[in-house]
């Protein structure tokens, strides 16, 4: 049986897990927006592959965020069986799913890109919140 120190630090490094994937997956996809208005404003076919191959690196973290936010979601549980602790992320690991399964314009893609990213720091700051909460705890 794990002591309350050992899950806190459990939860807490799942915390910085779920933080790296989602602040990696947000930088990328702030170039990939760089690129996307390149691309609106008369870019070469260059740019268009730089920004979907952007997308492609965004979607591959955007799952390693999901498996990470998970296990996170599941180590509060352990550290908090009242559930005090809370992070609400249905939303985001639904929305990324299916996210870029089809752009249709250049424009659809920037804006999309742009609604994503809120949808991050949205979770960024949740993370960030609960794991705060949780170094507090000792």
């Amino acid at each position: 049986m794990k002591t309350p120190q050992q899950q806190r630090d459990e939860a807490v490094a799942a915390a910085d897990a779920a933080l790296g994937h989602l602040e990696s997956a947000y930088d990328t996809l702030r170039s990939a927006g760089r690129w996307s208005l390149f691309d609106i404003l008369g870019g070469d076919l260059f740019a268009a592959l730089v920004k979907h191959g952007k997308i492609d690196k965004v979607n591959t973290e955007l799952d390693a965020a999901r498996d990470a936010l998970r296990v996170f979601v599941q180590e509060i549980q352990d550290v908090d069986q009242g559930s005090a602790l809370r992070v609400e992320l249905g939303d985001f690991l639904t929305f990324a799913d299916f996210f870029f399964d089809d752009p249709f314009s250049d424009l659809m893609v920037h804006a999309r890109i742009n609604d994503l990213k809120g949808e991050i720091e949205n979770a960024i700051v949740q993370v960030r919140s609960v794991r705060e909460r949780l170094l507090r705890l000792a």
